[in-house]
């Protein structure tokens, strides 16, 4: 491939990212499926 003739406005539009993902107050939402055991852990999982 041709990095030199490649249109790098396509390539930003087919890979920009679809919507704005805010993580910062995932540790107050507890797990959807509540808790699970983790056996590499050995502990309760929330």
């Amino acid at each position: 491939m041709n990095w030199d003739s490649k249109s790098w406005i396509e390539e930003d539009k087919e890979f920009a990212p679809k919507r704005k993902v805010n993580n910062k107050l995932s540790w107050k939402i507890h797990n959807l499926i509540g808790s699970f055991n983790s056996v590499k852990m050995d502990r309760t999982v929330e």
